[in-house]
């Protein structure tokens, strides 16, 4: 906030040898979002001093034929040869999110295939996995993010596919908006990629996991195949238990 105090105070004798005419700021969240957090979450007056932002802009993501053409200029220049499938799969994991992008083609050409095999759509899915196992910076971030109960919020709403007109015109969709996690198709608020969607369903539902039991099946063999016999009997247990409920 002081930063912004400074750059307000800058602006009234802004000029050449004095201070800079024009400022660029870079980063995850519009300065308002600052402003109405520093303010607990109260809506911003339209009277604020703090009215000196000329415009805000969204980098955006890669398209499949941006995808496309990384992918050749790295088969240009290595000889490592992408399936079109696996292109594919790339984009539609991630819808073009440029660090997501660069994390599963790092994956599959540094880890997965390093001495310039083919890659196929199966090393991109296992890159997806390793991804999201490993917690990578970006992903432990957005798991970090949904600690905020503005975006909390935002996400859950959207992942049972509930619909609050109210909610998803203020601040805190606009928020979410801005920060990648949710975007809008045909008119509807989505999570933003795949990836995103696993991630952020790990995330929410992680206590009710660690609360459930592994399942003990009575079937298994040792060595993971199936007992037929044993299903078969625990079946015929099942159905003198409760077969009454189906009775009519």
């Amino acid at each position: 906030m002081s930063f912004l105090r400074q750059l307000r105070g800058g602006f009234a004798r802004r000029g050449v040898g004095q201070f800079p005419v024009s400022v660029a700021l870079v980063g995850m969240r519009d300065p308002r979002d600052y402003l109405i957090k520093s303010k607990d979450g109260v809506a911003l007056n339209p009277g604020s001093p703090f009215n000196i932002k000329e415009d805000s802009a969204s980098l955006s993501n890669f398209t499949l034929p941006d995808v496309q053409a990384l992918i050749a200029q790295h088969t240009g220049e290595t000889g490592q040869l992408f399936s079109d499938e696996a292109a594919r799969a790339v984009y539609d994991l991630n819808r073009g999110q440029p660090w997501l992008v660069n994390a599963l083609l790092q994956k599959c050409v540094w880890q997965l295939c390093p001495q310039g095999e083919p890659v196929e759509i199966g090393h991109v899915r296992e890159a997806k996995e390793m991804l999201i196992q490993e917690r990578a910076v970006h992903l432990d971030s957005l798991a970090e993010r949904l600690r905020d109960d503005r975006v909390k919020k935002i996400v859950e709403l959207i992942l049972v596919g509930g619909m609050d007109p109210d909610l998803l015109k203020g601040d805190d969709f606009r928020f979410t908006l801005d920060m990648g996690l949710v975007t809008v198709e045909e008119g509807t608020p989505v999570i933003a990629n795949p990836i995103y969607r696993e991630i952020i369903a790990r995330v929410l539902s992680e206590p009710y996991q660690l609360s459930i039991p592994a399942p003990e099946f009575r079937w298994k063999k040792d060595d993971g195949t199936m007992d037929l016999d044993a299903l078969l009997r625990e079946f015929q247990d099942f159905w003198a238990q409760h077969s009454g409920i189906w009775e009519i």
